[in-house]
């Protein structure tokens, strides 16, 4: 029996398989993400809806300073840069790359699309609206 006080994406069942089996391969730690710091201006490029199936859209808009997303059916999550053009979320192991020609972001034009990384897929979704 293996007790934990905490969540991770692998679960305890990694651990305890782990202490069974020796030769059974830990999961990698999780990657610790660093925001960094990016003009709030630049978020403009990222906001819209994106389609991730027929009946699920992300979309993605700014309250202030901060950019958050929101899935269809799920409540909002604040997503922070690590990149120009990459986001990830704190509250759970999900990052956006938004598709932006480089340079393109200060000349005003958006994100054509957006690939969300999550539970080991990429799943790119097409901007459907601004």
């Amino acid at each position: 029996m293996v007790l934990s006080n905490t969540a991770t994406e692998a679960g305890v069942d990694d651990i305890g398989a782990h202490l069974l089996v020796r030769e059974r391969q830990l999961a990698p730690a999780p990657v610790q993400r660093v925001a960094i710091a990016l003009d709030p201006a630049a978020y403009d490029a990222y906001v819209g809806t994106y389609r991730l199936a027929p009946d699920f859209d992300l979309t993605v808009f700014r309250d202030g300073d901060r950019l958050f997303a929101q899935a269809t059916g799920q409540g909002r999550i604040e997503i922070l840069p690590e990149a120009e053009h990459r986001f990830f979320a704190k509250s759970i192991d999900a990052q956006l790359t938004f598709d932006v020609p480089a340079g393109e972001v200060a000349a005003g034009t958006r994100a054509a699309r957006l690939t969300l990384h999550q539970g080991g897929q990429d799943n790119p979704a097409p901007r459907v609206s601004d």
